[in-house]
Parts: structure tokens; sequence; C-alpha cells
């Protein structure tokens, strides 16, 4: 029953929540291993997210804001975000996940060479994971077969916040979880990608002043949204 009840509210989702391949279901990719979850350090206004994601003014933020814990909760939040992940992918999908510890601990993930895509960018990584936001196929079927998965999965999500109601200066902010999934074949190639959306209770904003400890609790909750929504929309209806 609850599977069905899962299918049903995908039918609900709005379109932009789609796969690369619609004949392809995240049912027929058992077993899976996730292989990378990425996340961006802070929780910027939404009009500044790829000004927030450079190198250098990351620097300059974490010098300047080190004690914001928008920016001290990021590891927190990617790591729910790998937990939530492998949860939906197996209490929802019922697909197989291979355990953490045994990706990790695989030799050829040890000595795959991490994506330089996000060089540039200011990221944080699952505990323990290392970045592939970008994988060759050939790589990807080394990887596979030594972790006897027939697919991997790659997420990477940008946490934000934005102006709910009113203004910066008075109204209301919520935190906004943009994730993107991409999960690899047996052949090694891209068989269903989407990118989903969650958001947070609003908080209040007077004089440009709002409670950052209580906006960050709330981001586990949006992030579990997100990841069913990933699961969901790429069920076999």
């Amino acid at each position: 029953m609850r599977r069905i009840a899962y299918m049903l509210v995908a039918a609900a989702l709005p379109a932009f929540l789609s796969c690369a391949s619609s004949s392809v279901s995240i049912e027929e990719c058992t077993p899976v291993a996730v292989v990378t979850v990425v996340g961006n350090t802070s929780v910027p206004w939404a009009d500044d997210i790829a000004e927030s994601r450079g190198l250098i003014s990351s620097a300059l933020n974490k010098a300047i804001d080190g004690t914001n814990p928008e920016r001290l909760t990021s590891q927190d939040r990617v790591d729910h975000l790998e937990e939530s992940l492998r949860e939906s992918l197996s209490d929802i999908a019922g697909v197989e996940v291979a355990e953490k510890e045994h990706v990790l601990s695989a030799p050829a993930y040890k000595k795959m060479r991490q994506s330089i895509y996000n060089s540039t960018v200011s990221t944080v990584s699952a505990s323990g994971y290392r970045d592939f936001s970008r994988l060759g196929a050939k790589s990807a079927r080394l990887l596979e077969r030594e972790l006897g998965v027939g697919a991997l999965v790659l997420a990477e999500c940008v946490f934000s916040k934005r102006v709910c109601e009113g203004t910066q200066s008075s109204g209301a902010v919520c935190g906004v979880v943009a994730l993107s999934c991409v999960v690899l074949g047996p052949d090694g190639r891209e068989a269903i990608s989407g990118e989903v959306s969650a958001e947070t209770e609003a908080i209040p904003v007077s004089r440009y002043s709002y409670d950052k400890d209580a906006l960050v609790s709330m981001f586990p909750a949006a992030i579990e949204a997100a990841a069913r929504k990933f699961v969901v929309a790429n069920m076999g209806m």
C-alpha cells in the first residue's frame, strides 16, 4: 500500500521532474550504488548562488562569517541527503542499495580520479565520499563490475534561501533544496536523470534579520522530501 501511495503522488508531480529515458524506471536499475553526493558550502540567497560558489568568494565568506550556522552545517546537509537517497531508493522503490562501506572501500573507487568539474567552485562531499560528479562510461562500468551493481547514483544539491513573503528586510524566508541526480546504467551511460526541489517552512524576517538556527533545522525535512520526489518521479507506473 505504501508503494502504491507514492506512485499516486508521482502522477501528480510537475512535468519538470523528468528522467532522461521514459523507458527506464528506477526499479529496473537494481542493485545500485550511491557513489557521489555533493552540495554547496553555504545557504546563499537564490539570486546569489553563482557568486557564492566561487572559491575566492567562499573563502572570504568563511573568514568573515565563520560562525554562521548556515555554513557550519553544510556537512550535515549533504550527509543527510546521502542517507535520505539511500532510504528512499530502498524503502519506496524497493531497490537494493550497496552498503556505503562496500562502496568506499572498493579499490576501484579509491583509485579513480575525482571530477575536475567542481574544482573551481566550493563544494562539500558526503562523509567519506569522493566527487565523481562527472564520471566516464568506462570508469563507471569498471566500478559497477567491482561493486557488483547494475547502476551508479550521482547526486548534486544546491542549498539556498528565498524570500517567500515581503522583502529581505521584512517578511519571510524559506530554505530551498534543489537536487539533481543522474543514474548511470549497466553500460556506464546515463539511464535516468532528474531535477527536483523542495522548500522548508517559512521563517519570519524583521529588519533584515531572521533565525538562522531555525532555518537550518528545517532543511532535513526538505532534503528528505526532495529525495522522495526524485525516486517517486522515476518509478515505473
